[in-house]
């Protein structure tokens, strides 16, 4: 079998059990391919592979959007980000960053009932992780500036973050990383709001996320 008396399995023989093999195309789970040129570790004796979001960016299904803004103290000043999330089982698996460089606050809601179509929103450009990939994706983002107080149609508040410094003498700023998955629901639109307790707050915005078929 090819394990030259360590009880492990040797390179060649790992390649030889996977190559031109048909799988299951990991990027929407519709496809079939041949696996080809298959490596292998020398030092672990193991195969190398890549994790799911990895392969979903080489399969062209993995974006990116970023923004930035500066933010002044007030809550008619709140920055929003409306995502629209398509009636389908191609579902977003989202991550995303967020910081200020001053007092913060970020609150993501679910179920909202704003529409883009409502007054105030632009729809922003997402780009494709994959430059070679002609791939566009099913959630769209749009953005307002100036928004007032959240209301009963901004929906469920499900995550907040708020932190930061702001005096005379010291800024400190604060910064709230996502990097667990939140697979979004189908057919739903989300509000993902940035909100200044400082005047002149430059903050930023990275979402990422990929598109996959359920299989359930």
């Amino acid at each position: 079998m090819g394990t030259h008396g360590t009880g492990k399995i040797d390179e060649a023989t790992i390649i030889a059990l996977v190559t031109n093999k048909t799988i299951s195309h990991l990027g929407d789970g519709t496809e079939a391919e041949n696996m080809r040129n298959m490596r292998g570790d020398a030092t672990t004796q193991s195969l190398i592979t890549v994790d799911i979001e990895h392969s979903e960016i080489h399969a062209g299904d993995h974006f990116y959007f970023t923004d930035t803004q500066t933010i002044n103290a007030a809550s008619s000043d709140a920055v929003d980000y409306l995502l629209v999330v398509p009636n389908t089982s191609k579902w977003p698996h989202l991550t995303f960053d967020a910081d200020g460089t001053q007092i913060t606050a970020f609150y993501l809601f679910e179920d909202c009932t704003q529409a883009s179509s409502d007054s105030g929103w632009i729809q922003e450009t997402v780009f494709n992780n994959n430059r070679n990939s002609s791939n566009t994706p099913g959630m769209q983002i749009w953005s307002k500036a100036g928004s007032s107080d959240p209301s009963s149609d901004y929906g469920t508040l499900i995550w907040e973050y708020s932190s930061g410094l702001s005096t005379q003498q010291a800024k400190v700023p604060v910064i709230a990383r996502e990097g667990r998955e939140r697979i979004l629901r189908q057919g739903i639109r989300y509000i993902f709001r940035v909100l200044s307790g400082s005047a002149g707050n430059l903050c930023n915005i990275i979402f990422r996320w990929y598109e996959h078929t359920n299989n359930t």
